[in-house]
């Protein structure tokens, strides 16, 4: 999974929207506001990206934890993360430290493998 992971911040740091997408499992969780649709999350991820130097996004440091791990290690999550669906079944989190933000990304494992179905920076 954290595999997946590097390839999700490689993706982000390419500005390639439509390779997150197809990462993606749905409904979706993207900074606050979830999406249903492919469709739809690929429009948002490239409005997202459009406004970061996505060339300067280098990956600095990735950890993948279970929920009471990152619970246990960095507390509750706070209030704008209160829509994120972090405590569910069969979930990981990737928390990415970048140049300019740390990232949190929710993996989803279902019988296909694991799914992104959140992201919030």
């Amino acid at each position: 999974m954290e595999q997946q992971a590097r390839l999700l911040f490689t993706h982000i740091s390419s500005g390639d929207a439509r390779a997150i997408v197809r990462m993606a499992g749905f409904p979706f969780q993207l900074e606050g506001e979830r999406l249903a649709s492919s469709d739809d999350l690929h429009r948002e991820w490239v409005r997202q990206l459009r406004g970061k130097r996505t060339d300067l996004l280098a990956l600095e440091r990735l950890e993948v934890l279970t929920p009471d791990q990152m619970e246990r290690k960095y507390g509750t999550p706070p209030p704008r993360l209160a829509g994120f669906p972090w405590k569910e079944p069969r979930t990981l989190i990737a928390v990415a430290t970048l140049p300019t933000f740390t990232a949190v990304a929710l993996f989803r494992e279902d019988v296909a493998g694991w799914h992104l179905v959140g992201f919030h920076d």
